[in-house]
């Protein structure tokens, strides 16, 4: 490519260049004014003609058409060639163009451009000089020349025609552009020819809420006004009313959108558009009810339900279908709850705690509806749980209570507990509870034996919990109760008390008697007496049955009095075996002094004040004497019995309380060895002390009870023992203020050795006499036993000898001589059964009436014989012979168990009461072995000091406890219920005491004595274990735990024949009820057991 034909190319870009700039300008002006020529037009036509909306329309339309093409045509492709956004018109175009502007140029400037493609191509020199030739004829042409920029200015003259014409119509129309344009913008409008009068709408909106009704006013001004005017809808006119110049028109339900105008069918006003405006409303709507889950109480839902009432703590779910509505909610106490849209329906929830009036509002984009429904919501508060609690004391043990109570809630319990206080700090127990029973009783036994020692106070009550999880389980608590332990000196004054009551009531008893038979001798005097009326006698038979009715209910007391010392006794401290088995004899004693034939007697005595019969009295006179003779021995006897009894049991609390005081004397010494509080340890001996002279006191109260015994027991008061101790106590509290500690310990451990002496020396004492008085009555009743064999066969044989005689036969007078003779020395065997029964519990009321029996049938017989009535004699014989035989089995079964007790060396009067007997012997073993292990300690120490004084004394004492020892130990070894194991222990024992015993009398005390002692002391340690390991399993048999009384303690309340039918009625208390419904039901059954 050569440089001339580079400088024609540029020439032919800045040709083209240059080219598109004139088109663009053509195009400007051109498609200018076109466009304003067709706005001139269409603004004339529309000026004078007023098209209609439709032709309006299809103007607008095609004048945007028009215009967007002819700007496209002729400006913005053109810009676009110019800006090199589209392809500018090719070199041979532009030759062409500049060709025909200058014809001279031919197709030189063609052939160029043709001839330099050629020569690009083969890359000819000939050709390019060729070209090059032809370029320089083409100098003399200037291509900007051939744009003929003069023919511009016909389309701007025809644009400056078009823009003169418009002010000439501006000026003969005014306004005819805008007018024009606005009506031709506002194509869907309609537009009338101006009317002579315009038209004024007095309604300030045409939105109306849809179905509302509308009236539609307007009025005319102007200089001529129609008389007639139509609302024209849709094509149609409907004329209005007229009424002081307003023009009106009424709809009665709108529910579309309409446009309209007035026309009095010549001119036309402008469209005016009613808008129906769509309300919020609710179509429909539920309740649904989700009461918590604690209540039992079902789900529900409701179909258009008002006003509403749940139980507390319901979560209440509204479901709201509505139409034409964006939003709902609710008001309630000044507070807005709003309502959640899900899918087409409002939904609000709500948990119910307090009653509320509530109102529902709806709300769109038009409308606002406050308070379109109104409702009350009712809230059932969870009530607190109710409780009612009755105790009974349980007539025996009086630690022992028995509750029954009722809980009620309306809808269930969380749990129930018998809460104590004891010392400020609580403690429970839970009890069993049916959860979703709204309305149960329970039954609950407590034994405050259990808190002995622990507290002096307990303070009780229930405590029920309903489930409402909402208020932390609300509770209720019962009445408060509270249980006092009474103290040692209320119990000891409570039982002289009592004790005293019982003896007056013995007495008057006792005296009593003596007047019925008194009275009965009297009425047998008086009835003899012929100025005696009938009236008079029966006057004395009624005295004699009062007196028997009075001596009956004393009676009664007396077993009532008994029962209530003995429970007293017996709940609040711990009595032995022996003591217990003693109280029940006496109390079966007690029981049947009244017996059937005493009733029976005065039975027939109740007869003769209807028909009095001289011989029945004579008869029941000599009966009654036999019989209230036995009736006052018996309560004598009863009166011994519980005297001695009492004695036995007041000298066993001075055994204990002396081992207490020991035991508090050595814990004292312990205290005081550990660190050096003087004053805490004199206050303590001080208090040891003054429980020391109780005791004394206690003891001297059970000596002189038992010298009012008409047998008393041999009991030593010991008062060299109480002169020593109280010494003892006044020299370690003034070594104590003398703050000498080790002077004080020695002391101390003395007097605890002379405690434990004291009350072991009791025990011995106590226990020995119980021996002796059961050795005496075993001899006693064997010679009883042989004195009623002898009256048996005696009776027997004159039985026999009377078979065989006849009324005149002159043996027959020394029959009755023998008969004699036999009652009388049936009275020595009746005297000496009364003396033995008096101190023998064992002896009871069956042996006192077979004697009575006896006494009677020989009586009788002796009268018979001297009517000689030989068949009824031999008959009352007999009865006496079976009697006499009766008291011999049952005296013969007393007897062995007496002898079987002396065998096995019981320490009481029972039978078999094993914890009692071998195991408290073996303790009592070990403490006698450890007090003269102690003393043995002390004499060699005094031995060593020099001080032998009293050693003679000394030994004599412990030869005297080793002795007591050994007798123990011989009464176990024959005891058939201690084994093998421990026998050979005892046996060796037996063996080491003999060894001391030759020792020490001969004085020789060392510390082989002491070696000795240590060895025995393990001995009974091993006999104690062997015994335990072989009655294990027969503890763990016979222990019986006393649980019935805790696992049925319904069958202590009286009313209990009515629990099953009330039951009944509460398993239907689980029918769920509407709550009004179900509180009249539980007050019903409420009722009806109060009624019950």
């Amino acid at each position: 490519m050569t440089e001339s034909y580079k400088h024609l190319v540029n020439n032919l870009k800045s040709y083209v260049r240059i080219r598109s700039f004139y088109q663009v300008l053509r195009g400007i002006l051109l498609v200018s004014a076109l466009v304003f020529s067709y706005v001139i037009a269409i603004s004339l036509i529309e000026f004078h003609t007023y098209l209609s909306v439709d032709i309006r329309t299809f103007l607008f339309f095609l004048t945007c058409v028009l215009v967007v093409i002819l700007i496209g045509i002729y400006v913005i492709f053109p810009v676009f060639r110019l800006l090199g956004f589209l392809k500018p018109i090719s070199y041979e175009k532009a030759a062409k163009l500049i060709a025909e502007h200058f014809p001279e140029m031919e197709d030189r400037l063609l052939n160029v451009i043709e001839l330099a493609q050629i020569g690009e191509e083969a890359d000819e020199p000939l050709v390019w000089a060729s070209i090059d030739e032809k370029i320089e004829r083409l100098k003399v042409f200037n291509f900007s020349q051939a744009i003929p920029f003069k023919r511009l200015l016909r389309p701007l003259s025809f644009l400056f025609g078009v823009v003169v014409l418009a002010g000439i119509l501006t000026l003969v129309f005014p306004g005819i552009f805008k007018e024009s344009s606005r009506r031709l913008f506002d194509y869907d409008k309609q537009f009338s020819r101006p009317a002579p009068f315009t038209f004024h709408l007095i309604n300030e909106s045409l939105s109306v809420k849809k179905g509302d009704p509308l009236l539609l006013e307007v009025e005319c001004s102007g200089r001529q006004i129609p008389e007639v005017l139509y609302v024209n809808i849709g094509g149609s006119n409907y004329l209005m009313s007229q009424e002081n110049g307003v023009f009106t028109y009424p709809f009665e339900h709108i529910n579309n959108s309409f446009s309209l105008r007035f026309t009095d069918l010549q001119f036309f006003s402008e469209n005016y558009k009613i808008k129906v405006l769509p309300a919020p409303i609710i179509t429909d709507y539920s309740v649904e009810i989700i009461p918590p889950a604690y209540t039992g109480l079902e789900r529900s839902k409701e179909e258009m339900l008002g006003d509403i009432e749940v139980a507390y703590g319901s979560e209440i779910r509204w479901i709201f279908k509505t139409a034409d509505t964006d939003s709902l909610y609710f008001t309630a106490d000044g507070n807005r709850l709003d309502a959640v849209h899900d899918g087409g329906q409002f939904v609000l929830e709500y948990r119910a705690e307090k009653d509320l009036k509530y109102t529902v509002s709806v709300s769109n984009e038009s409308f606002h509806y406050s308070d379109l429904l109104s409702f009350n919501l009712s809230v059932i508060p969870d009530l607190y749980p109710e409780i009612q609690v009755v105790q009974l004391r349980d007539s025996i043990d009086y630690t022992r209570y028995y509750f029954k109570g009722r809980i009620a809630d309306d809808y269930g319990f969380h749990s129930l507990n018998y809460e104590l206080i004891i010392n400020q700090k609580d403690s429970l127990v839970a009890l069993p509870v049916v959860k979703n029973l709204n309305q149960q009783d329970f039954y609950f036994t407590f034994d405050f034996k259990a808190l002995v020692g622990k507290a002096d106070v307990v303070d009780y009550h229930f405590a029920v919990r309903d489930n409402d999880y909402f208020h932390s389980y609300k509770e209720a608590i019962s009445e408060s109760f509270q249980f006092r332990f009474p103290t040692k000196e209320e119990l000891a004054l409570a039982d002289d008390q009592n004790f005293e009551g019982l003896e007056q009531l013995m007495e008057e008893s006792f005296q009593l008697s003596q007047d019925i038979q008194q009275s009965i001798d009297e009425l047998r005097f008086k009835s003899l007496s012929e100025n005696s009326s009938d009236w008079e006698k029966k006057q004395l038979v009624n005295e004699v049955l009062n007196k028997r009715n009075r001596l009956e209910e004393i009676l009664e007391q007396v077993q009532q009095k008994n029962a209530e010392m003995n429970n007293l006794k017996n709940s609040f401290s711990e009595e032995q075996a022996e003591i217990v088995e003693k109280q029940k004899q006496i109390e079966d004693l007690l029981e049947d002094v009244f017996n059937d034939e005493l009733k029976a007697l005065f039975e027939e005595f109740k007869k003769l004040a209807q028909d009095f019969d001289q011989s029945k009295l004579n008869e029941l006179s000599d009966r009654s004497k036999m019989s209230m003779d036995d009736l006052s021995k018996q309560l004598e006897r009863n009166l011994q019995m519980l005297k001695r009894m009492k004695v036995e049991q007041e000298m066993t609390d001075v055994i204990q309380q002396l081992q207490k005081l020991g035991e508090k004397e050595k814990s004292n010494l312990d205290q005081l060895q550990e660190g050096r509080n003087f004053s805490e340890a004199q206050e303590r001996e001080k208090s040891n002390q003054e429980e020391f002279e109780k005791t004394v006191e206690d003891l001297n109260k059970a000596l002189e009870l038992n010298r009012s015994l008409e047998k008393p027991l041999e009991l030593d008061p010991m008062e060299k023992e109480q002169i020593d101790i109280k010494s003892n106590y006044d020299n370690i509290q003034g070594s104590i203020e003398q703050r000498r500690k080790r002077k004080s310990l020695q002391q101390m451990e003395e007097n605890t050795r002379a405690l434990e002496n004291m009350a072991f020396s009791l025990g011995q004492m106590l226990e020995m006499n119980q021996q002796k008085q059961r050795m005496e009555n075993i001899d006693n009743l064997k010679q009883i036993l042989d004195n009623l064999v002898y009256i048996s066969l005696t009776q027997e044989g004159l039985h026999d000898e009377i078979r065989q005689i006849d009324d005149g036969d002159p043996r027959l007078s020394s029959v009755r001589v023998e008969q004699d003779k036999l009652i009388k020395q049936s009275e020595v065997v009746k005297d000496s059964l009364y003396a033995l029964a008096n101190r023998t519990p064992e002896i009871g009321n069956v042996v006192t009436k077979e004697l009575l029996t006896l006494e009677l049938a020989m009586n009788k017989a002796v009268g018979e014989l001297e009517e000689s009535r030989m068949n009824t004699a031999l008959r009352e014989q007999q009865m006496a012979i079976t009697a006499a035989n009766n008291m011999a089995l049952f005296l013969n079964e007393a007897l062995d168990n007496l002898q079987q007790q002396m065998a096995e060396g019981m320490p009481g009067d029972q039978q078999c009461d094993k914890p009692g007997g071998n195991q408290s012997q073996m303790n009592m073993l070990k403490d006698a072995q450890q007090n003269l292990k102690q003393q043995l300690q002390q004499m060699i120490e005094q031995m060593k000091q020099g001080q032998s004084g009293n050693m003679s004394e000394q030994i004599g004492q412990t030869l005297a406890q080793q002795e007591m020892m050994q007798q123990m130990i011989r009464e176990l070894m024959m005891d058939s219920e201690v084994g093998s194991a421990a026998k050979e222990q005892l046996k060796q024992i037996n063996e080491l005491l003999e060894h001391n015993n030759i020792d020490l009398a001969n004085k020789n005390i060392n510390s082989t004595l002491i070696s000795r002692q240590n060895l025995i002391l393990n001995k009974l340690l091993k006999a104690e274990k062997a015994e335990m390991e072989r009655d294990v399993e027969d503890e763990r048999e016979s222990k019986t735990v006393d649980d019935s009384f805790y696992s049925n303690p319904i069958e202590f309340f009286e009313y209990k024949k009515q629990e099953k039918e009330f039951n009944d009625a509460i398993e239907r208390n689980n029918y769920q009820l509407r709550n009004f419904y179900d509180r009249k039901y539980k007050n019903y059954i409420n009722n009806l057991r109060e009624e019950n």
